[in-house]
Parts: C-alpha cells; structure tokens; sequence
C-alpha cells in the first residue's frame, strides 16, 4: 500500500485523489498522514498534513473518542463503519468548533507479509442532509404536539366526509376514542338536522364559520363553533374539509344566564350607529327608561332625559369625547323617565374604530336607583353616628380576622390627635400608648388574638403633640356558626377630661389632707413654740413686780426677759415666713434659666465655697429653664446647695452635682452631694417637718427642707430624696411641663 501511495502517477493513487468521498491513510500506532485527498482538506479546513500524526492536526477529534476507534482497527485489525456520526473540527483554527454528521469506515491495510500497516478511512459528510432532517422531525414533533395539545377539536375528513384525523381534543368533546372516530363520516355524530346543514356547506365548498350541535357518546349533546376551510389539490380538485371545532355549550349557557341576570339586575344595553345616525335600546333599556317596547330612540332624545346640570353636561361631554378619541366611560347618572320618575344610572360605552374613525359606541345601561338610595341613606347614618360618636367622645374600630384589615373611625384619629394617613393597625396603635402602659397593652392585644375572647383595658397615651390622654378600649368577637371568629369590633372611648378631673379632684383632697397636717404644724407651734416663751415672760415680769429683788437678780431677770422676747418675735417671724409662702403664689412667672440660677447662687456664697473647699457640677444640657416663680425656686436651690455644704463630711471636701432631665411630662431637677447623709429608716417621716434638725452638731432651726418642700409644692411639684449616712444625699424633684401654679 505504501508503494502505492510513494506512485503518485499510479491510476489507483489518481482514483483516490479524486474519490467523491473525503480519504486518507494513516500509517503506524500514531496514526501518521500518508495520504488525504483534497476533499478531506477541504472539509476539515487543513493543509500541510502528510507526514504530521492526527493528535498533531487533529487534537480536538482525537479527544471526542475517535483515537480509541483508529486505535482499536490499527491493534486488531477490525474495520469499523459509522453512520451519522457526530464530530465537531476546528476548521478556522481559532478555537471555534464546525459541527459535522458523518458517515465514516476505518480499515487495516497491510504489508506483503500480513503485518498492519497503517488504517485507511474513507469519510462522506451527511452534515446538510441530517440537519435538515432534525428540522423535520422538529418540525413534525412540534406540529403534533400543537395539534395534540390545541385548545380546539381538530378534524379532517376527506371528499367523502371520512374522518382520517382528529386530534385528542375532538375525541374528549365527543367522548368517543379516535379508532371510534377514524374512517367515520362526520354525519355519524350529528342529529338529522344538523346532517342537512353539514352536507349543504360540504357541497358548496365553501369556508364558513357556523354553529353546530354533535351528539357524543353518552347521547348528549354539545354545542360547538365550527370553522371549516376545504382542501383542494394542485390540480383544484376537492380533497376533503379542515374542520375547527370549540365547545360553545358552557358559553351559551352562561350567555342565556347574562341575560337573565341583566333583566333581574336591571342591566340594559344600547348601540349607536355614528355613521347611521341610529339608536337601539334593548328590552331592558327601554323597561329602565319607562317607553312602550316599539319605542324608536335617537340620540337628542336619550341625552334630553338626564337631569339638567351635572348628569346632562357629562352624557354629552363623554358621548362626544368618545366619538371623536375613542375615550370610554363609566359614570352614574341621574336621569328622567318618559312618566317623569327620577332615578340613578350606572352608564358605560366605549367605541368601535374603523380606518381611524368612530362607526359605532355600544354599552349598558344599568338601573341603580335602589342601590343609590340605599347608599345615601348609609351614607347619612354614618354621618349621623360620626356625630354621635364625636359628641360622647367615642371611636369606633373593626378588625377583619381572615384579611388582617384594620378600619378606624375618624373618632379615634380625634382622640389620638393623629393625622388620617396614619395606617389603621395593631402596631401603630401601640406606638402612641404611654411607655408604662405598652407592655401591658401589647399583651392585652396579643391575647385577644390567640384567646378570641371579649375584653378591655385602661391606658395612658401621647397625641402627637405630647400631651398626655387617657383611654379606654374595650371589644368583642363576632364568630361564623362554626365557631370561627370572623371580627373584632370594638370601641375607644377618651376618658382624659374625667381623669383630669379625677386628678384635680384627688389633688384637692392631696391638699386638704396637706393644709389639715399645716394646721396641726401651726397648732403644734403656738402650743409649744410659743407657749414656752410666752409663759417665760408671764412668770419674768410677776417677778419683776416683787421689789424685793436685789438689783443684780433684777437685771438677770430682765435680760432673760429681753431672750424669750426674742425668741417669740423669730417664732412669729417663721410663722410668717411659712404662711407667706403658702398664700403669695399669684407672683409673676417668668423664664427661669437653672445655669444662671445655680451661678447667682454660687456668687453670692462664694467665701463660703472657697472656705469649705466646694465643688459644684452641673448639666443642663437636656433642659436649661422653665417658666415659673423665680424667688421661690432660687430660694429651693439656695437651700440645697447650703444644706449640701453645712452637712458635708468632716474630711471630705464637698462635690454638689445639680443635673436636669427631660421627659414627655416631666422636668426633673436632681440634687446629689457626698455628705454626711442621713438616716431615712428613722428619720424619714420628720425629714421635712418644721424645727426638725438631724445634725446636733450643726447649727440651724430646722427650717429650710421645711421651706424647700413648701415651696416645690407650691410651684406644683413633687420631691423626694435617698439618703445613706456617710453616703451623700439624692434631692429629685418633678414638675409637669404643662404645670401652671
């Protein structure tokens, strides 16, 4: 073979050169090129093969198992034949593959002594012939699949009217299976009439969209759209019928139930033919307008009989904007009857377009004067019961279980001084619920959820402005009869006018029980405060009388005479101080600033810081003043700071913090020093008692947390203190922002 092959003048070496086929030789274990003719090369794109192994030229067809192939003939000889083979080639040599089908025959050719030489192959390229053919069975697989899967019943009969198809729709609309169907006239599934009709379309031979009753198997029968279309060969003779079939019983059924159900629910239809100048009204239509049914309408006359003002100049302006842009509309109207009845509407039309302009504008025209009437008179209730609710500060709210759709009245947006875009819900009701209270009406909400059971609580809440409201909501379950709940209805009711006036109310006793404690204070004080010095001067001046004394024990007596006078005079002075404070709170209010109080302060004791060595601390930073009386709060900060300074520590040097914090309601002023403290567990029911002193090695009357307490009182405040002795004192004191004393 190999000598063949060095003879290239050969006749055999010259036939396979021009071989219709793409051939070749590849010589030893590595598959070497010795010949390809130039087909092959022109086929897989190479040239300068000979000589060159295929794992050289053809690295990519190797890997697709090709080697093995060339492989298995070259080591046993065996010839291998392959049809239809896929294979892709790099043709271009740029790394983008050329896919091939291929028929291909791998041969040993041999030596003189028998030995194998090399494989010889011989390749034809089936590529355009098998692509065409998958695009065929494509083509066919996805044709059947259509037809298999239409919507539509398909059938094809032929000049006979034979059946020689139906599709698998065809055969579920007669109930009958396609051997059933096959080789049958279509007059086999038709009553005597429809054959008539079929057999007269078949005749004609003519395409027609007609309606159709089949019979099926059961004995029924259906209602069907038939469109059928007749086949004809090149020569124009008739072949047969393409018949298109589509169940219609189900929508002339629903048809007949519309038409039912517009006479019941008043619904008329009307036409206006724009190029004719005609109207038609249908039964209903004229049943509505109150005209005897041979009643011919036009359209100055239907516009006519709507009410004169808005219902009129709409008809018009939407009749006529429908003509001229195609605009439809949907409106409810008043109008007047033909016997001069007033009633309501609903009215909609759309138009037709041809070539760009209107031929036709068709709709309904439906009588809702009941339902318009009913929904005024809605309407009025609600309005009613909105009054109703506003007057007894009552709102209304609802819950619909299966949906989660909350519905709030406008009565609770009032209460809770909130905007109407707010989202009626569970979690934006909470976040207007008082901080103290959320928690507790969090799991009230959430019970009622998962216990389905009537219930109510009380609640503090913040309108929107900060001011603080108290409520009431309370609920109950609406179930379905099986015990499922179905609604939650429910009410809120603002309760922030009568616990205001339970506050006031409750401060009244507060200051009844107070005065009565300040009456028994003074009591106490003229009974023993002024008793004793009172009696001292009785008993001195009967002595003074006896003049008997001696000149020395005259002038003792008149001295401790002169002491109790003094001490009687600072009794009555206290007394007047005290009953000062307590009667002069009409003073004018003003904007007092706590930085510039504190420094004034700390100006006017300044030896004294020096002295004591006292530090004085203090943050403003959240509030920094409020308007109210300024002697009688300086005269509260004057005292704690001093108290602070007189009672401090023997060896510590005295640190007074005075901080402000604010809240929603409150502004609290607190006071903490390092001090010496005091002893609460004995002493906290005299701590702000009048001449009650806890330090006896420390000057003082016992007048100044006495006079502190008076006096945030006074301005409409609450104080309280934490003691430890040796650990410093907490002064706190709250007044309400909104407080007017």
């Amino acid at each position: 073979m190999r000598s063949i092959v060095a003879n290239k003048d050969s006749q055999f070496y010259q036939m396979l050169l021009k071989a219709p086929s793409a051939v070749g030789m590849l010589r030893g274990a590595n598959h070497v090129f010795e010949l390809a003719n130039p087909l092959f090369l022109e086929l897989t794109g190479r040239s300068n093969i000979i000589g060159k192994t295929m794992d050289e030229v053809f690295p990519e067809v190797m890997e697709q198992g090709f080697g093995e192939l060339l492989d298995n003939v070259y080591y046993t000889g065996e010839s291998f034949s392959g049809k239809e083979m896929y294979v892709r080639v790099d043709t271009r040599g740029d790394g983008e593959f050329t896919d091939f089908y291929i028929d291909v025959v791998y041969q040993a050719y041999r030596d003189s002594e028998g030995n194998i030489e090399g494989v010889f192959f011989f390749i034809n390229n089936l590529t355009e012939q098998v692509v065409s053919k998958k695009k065929i069975e494509k083509s066919e697989i996805q044709y059947r699949r259509i037809v298999e899967t239409a919507q539509e019943g398909i059938w094809l009969i032929d000049e006979h009217a034979k059946t020689t198809f139906v599709n698998k729709k065809m055969c579920d609309l007669l109930k009958y299976s396609e051997s059933e169907i096959m080789d049958k006239t279509c007059y086999h599934f038709m009553d005597a009439e429809q054959r008539d009709q079929a057999l007269h379309i078949l005749n004609n031979r003519e395409a027609k969209n007609y309606d159709c009753r089949f019979i099926t198997k059961s004995g029924a029968q259906i209602l069907t759209k038939v469109g059928v279309n007749p086949i004809f060969d090149d020569d124009g003779n008739f072949k047969g019928s393409l018949k298109m079939v589509s169940d219609i019983t189900e929508r002339k059924h629903l048809e007949k139930l519309l038409e039912k159900t517009n006479k019941l629910a008043r619904i008329g239809s009307w036409e206006i033919d724009v190029k004719r100048g005609t109207v038609y009204w249908s039964d209903v239509t004229k049943e509505i307008r109150e005209v005897e049914p041979d009643f011919v309408p036009d359209i100055t006359t239907g516009i006519s009989y709507f009410t004169k003002g808005q219902s009129r100049t709409t008809i018009s302006q939407r009749v006529q904007e429908c003509i001229e842009k195609g605009t439809p509309w949907d409106e409810e109207l008043q109008f007047k009857t033909f016997k001069g009845n007033l009633k309501w509407v609903r009215t909609i039309g759309q138009a037709i377009f041809s070539e760009g302009e209107c031929i036709k504008i068709y709709g309904t025209f439906q009588d809702i004067t009941e339902r318009k009437n009913a929904v005024d008179k809605v309407l009025r209730s609600e309005a009613k019961l909105k009054i109703a609710q506003t007057i007894a500060q009552v709102g209304s709210w609802e819950v619909d279980i299966l949906s989660n759709q909350h519905t709030w009245s406008d009565e609770i947006y009032r209460i809770l001084g909130i905007d109407k875009d707010v989202n009626p819900s569970a979690e934006n009701f909470l976040k207007f619920v008082h901080p103290e209270d959320r928690e507790m009406a969090s799991q009230r909400v959430a019970e009622a959820f998962v216990k389905h059971e009537d219930s109510s609580f009380y609640f503090q809440f913040y309108k929107e402005d900060g001011t603080l409201g108290y409520a009431l909501t309370q609920w109950r379950f609406e179930f379905d009869a099986a015990g499922v709940p179905l609604y939650i209805s429910g009410i809120l009711r603002d309760l922030t006018k009568e616990k205001k006036a339970e506050n006031e109310r409750l401060k009244m006793i507060a200051n009844l029980h107070q005065r009565n404690n300040d009456l028994e204070q003074f009591s106490f004080i003229i009974s023993h405060n002024l008793r004793s010095p009172v009696a001292n001067i009785i008993g001195l001046t009967k002595e003074l009388k006896d003049f008997s004394h001696s000149e020395q024990v005259k002038q003792m007596l008149g001295e401790a005479l002169i002491s109790d006078a003094h001490r009687l005079e600072d009794v009555i002075a206290d007394l007047n101080t005290i009953l000062q404070t307590k009667s002069e709170n009409s003073q004018r209010r003003e904007n007092v600033v706590f930085s510039e109080l504190t420094q004034s302060i700390e100006l006017s004791i300044f030896s004294l810081i020096q002295k004591e060595k006292v530090t004085i601390k203090t943050d403003f930073t959240q509030i920094d003043s409020m308007n109210t009386i300024k002697s009688y709060l300086q005269s509260v900060f004057f005292n704690l700071i001093s108290n602070s300074i007189k009672f401090k520590q023997p060896t510590v040097d005295p640190v007074i913090e005075i901080s402000s914090t604010l809240t929603k309601d409150k502004i609290i002023l607190t006071f903490k020093d390092n001090g010496s403290g005091i002893d609460l567990n004995k002493k906290r029911g005299q701590l702000f008692k009048l001449y009650k002193r806890f330090h006896a090695n420390t000057e003082g009357k016992g007048m100044g947390l006495f006079m502190v307490k008076t006096q945030v009182e006074t301005l409409g405040g609450i104080i309280e203190v934490r003691s430890k002795v040796n650990c410093g004192t907490v002064f706190t004191i709250e007044f309400n922002r909104d407080f007017t004393p």
